[in-house]
């Protein structure tokens, strides 16, 4: 499942003035030399954000220098000086920025949170809870997200004294007083998945459910967790009654449709993604859309979806090998091959590109490109090689590439025991070369005793069996139901 695409907030914050931005950082090279340079509060607050959205730590604690030295009493200054030191484990020297700035505004929560949290990172536990109520307290005053932030370190607080109970206690109470307050969910289904404890998060949720059945918003978590259990159909049962309750949630929506996208009911899936999107600065639902096109070989479709959002590529890893595919659908490898490679100078170890590349080679008729690929990985990442040996073998065997076929046999057989392994691929090719009932019952039969080694082989070494045979797809639904069992 994908998560919620949405890390365009900072980038809006520090786009909105670029103008004034770009001046800020020509003074602030200025500072080296001349520290009478002087900014206004608002560059300061600009460079000190984009400095930590580059991991400029350094640059980062200059400008907070410099801004308390224009605007010693500047509390928002103070603030993230502590938050400096706090980056830097210096817990003594924040506390003692926390409590100057505490001086300056003593009934401010965000301070009086900020001194919990670095208290619990002392271990001052009892301390920290006494920040914690009394930011709470103060918070009533001010927006929403401010009450959540603290209700949210406040269950880190106990968290961390390993105390899970009280902690999502208190999540509770801060969704009774901040109605539809989704981070807090999310921060009680963290909790849970901190400890390990899953199922008690089933078992919550339902109880939630049960004296909450109109809420949309526990329907929601119940779906999530149940995706993290692996309960797939318990998961969309949960999230088709969020529905039911809010039809216009966008993240019911995006979930539903990740569910039926691995159901391969592309066309649904398509639908629920297409309610999902949260602005129209949300471009991630865009990628999906294409994904499900691209699964139904509707490369122009994708490709009208890639577009879109095309000026977002930098934020979405699978853009190129995406865009590639498109065109691989529609029968165009040479447009295909320039994406394929663009995604693997991006990430050397990007198998999926690498599949792209050598299919795109294969239908160009250029083995050899194939050969000196698969060669320099065994020369320079043998490692990587390992890891992905079923990826490049499926090649080879679709290829007919058979030398290099049985070169990575013996080459996997040199470093590691995997016949069995090596067995099961071989009864998946016997019927993909010769599809008899027999062959197709033997890999049948092999779905009992490994079933998710069986499918993952069939997938890569015959992939019309598992698409296009109704015998074999019953029978995968019914060891399936019975491994859920």
């Amino acid at each position: 499942m994908f998560d919620d695409f949405e890390d365009d907030e900072m980038d809006d914050d520090l786009n909105d003035d670029a103008f004034d931005l770009d001046g800020a950082l020509l003074k602030f090279d200025l500072l080296a030399s001349d520290s009478s340079v002087y900014f206004s509060e608002d560059e300061i607050e600009s460079l000190f954000m984009h400095f930590l959205f580059n991991g400029e730590a350094d640059k980062q604690q200059t400008i907070i220098e410099h801004g308390l030295y224009l605007y010693p009493n500047k509390v928002e200054f103070l603030l993230e000086k502590a938050s400096i030191f706090v980056n830097n484990n210096q817990y003594i020297e924040a506390l003692e920025v926390l409590h100057k700035a505490k001086g300056y505004e003593p009934y401010n929560p965000e301070i009086l949170k900020q001194e919990g949290e670095v208290l619990t990172d002392l271990n001052h536990f009892d301390e920290a809870e006494k920040c914690f109520k009394s930011a709470l307290k103060l918070a009533q005053f001010t927006d929403d997200f401010q009450q959540v932030e603290i209700y949210k370190s406040y269950a880190d607080l106990m968290c961390s004294k390993n105390d899970l109970k009280k902690a999502i206690s208190i999540l509770e109470t801060g969704i009774s007083k901040i109605k539809e307050c989704e981070p807090l969910y999310g921060q009680i289904i963290h909790n849970y998945l901190a400890f390990g404890d899953l199922n008690d998060a089933e078992v919550f949720f339902k109880k939630r459910i049960d004296e909450h059945p109109y809420s949309s918003l526990d329907w929601m978590a119940l779906g999530k967790v149940s995706e993290m259990n692996k309960k797939k159909t318990q998961a969309k049962s949960a999230f088709e009654y969020a529905l039911l309750v809010d039809p216009d949630s966008k993240d019911a929506h995006f979930h539903m449709a990740g569910i039926l996208e691995e159901e391969k009911d592309y066309i649904q899936a398509i639908e629920h993604y297409s309610s999902s999107f949260k602005s129209t600065d949300d471009h991630y639902p865009n990628i999906c859309i294409a994904r499900c096109y691209l699964a139904i070989d509707n490369g122009e479709l994708a490709r009208h979806h890639l577009t879109i959002s095309e000026e977002f590529l930098d934020f979405i890893p699978e853009f190129d090998y995406l865009l590639g595919y498109s065109f691989l659908v529609d029968k165009q490898p040479k447009k295909a091959l320039p994406y394929f490679l663009k995604s693997l100078d991006n990430d050397s170890e990007d198998i999926a590109a690498i599949k792209g590349i050598m299919v795109c080679y294969f239908e160009l008729n250029d083995n050899e490109a194939i050969r000196t690929l698969y060669l320099d990985y065994k020369k320079q990442n043998q490692v990587f090689l390992i890891d992905n040996w079923k990826e490049f073998l499926s090649i080879f065997h679709a290829s007919e590439m058979n030398d290099l076929f049985h070169d990575m046999v013996d080459f996997m057989t040199d470093r590691l025991d995997f016949s069995q392994e090596i067995n099961n691929i071989y009864d998946v090719i016997n019927y993909d070369k010769q599809p008899s009932g027999t062959n197709k019952y033997t890999i049948i039969e092999n779905l009992i005793h490994n079933f998710d080694e069986t499918m993952e082989n069939v997938k890569l070494f015959c992939p019309t069996l598992y698409h296009d045979d109704k015998e074999f797809k019953d029978a995968v639904e019914l060891y399936k139901h019975n491994q859920d069992e």
